[in-house]
């Protein structure tokens, strides 16, 4: 009876330090996505290779949905010709407080307040909205399975100057 109960706390220590595991892992990936994105400036370099082979993306950028295999990549052509249409640039990105996680096997969802900033026609703008990321671990670590943005507001905000 006393090795079945140290068998059983050792397995339960063990999947939860997975899971923590799984946790900061999900975590991290999503952290290095927003990091390309603000790295980039105009989201050219951000590595599409994040995205598993059959990705569901929705945005507010046309045409609003990809869906299948090169899905990330699609969306980020899209999203450049977005941008450069209507004039946006110095763009960034800032996760807020993760308001919901779980991973459930292989698979993570979450979702966290974002706020992007970037100049709009050379108006510094800020956009809040709302990210839900479903993630899938795969043997290269989590990759993007599907997210949605959902827009919040808008506004143009004053620019400040540099410290002097």
């Amino acid at each position: 009876m006393r090795k079945t109960f140290i068998a059983i706390v050792l397995a339960t220590l063990a999947a939860g330090a997975a899971a923590a595991s799984d946790q900061t892992d999900a975590l991290a990936f999503l952290h290095q996505w927003v990091d390309a994105f603000n790295k980039s400036g105009d989201v050219k370099s951000l590595p599409t290779s994040t995205c598993a082979d059959q990705a569901s993306l929705l945005d507010t950028v046309p045409p609003y949905a990809w869906v299948g295999e090169g899905a990330c990549t699609k969306w980020l052509a899209n999203f450049n010709a977005f941008a450069k249409s209507n004039e946006l640039t110095d763009m960034s990105a800032s996760l807020g407080k993760i308001r919901h996680f779980e991973i459930t096997g292989d698979r993570a969802y979450l979702v966290a307040p974002v706020v992007f900033t970037y100049k709009l026609k050379g108006k510094p703008t800020k956009e809040s909205g709302w990210w839900t990321v479903g993630l899938q671990r795969s043997a290269s670590g989590y990759r993007v399975n599907a997210w949605t943005y959902t827009f919040g507001k808008t506004e143009t905000v004053a620019e400040t100057s540099p410290a002097k």
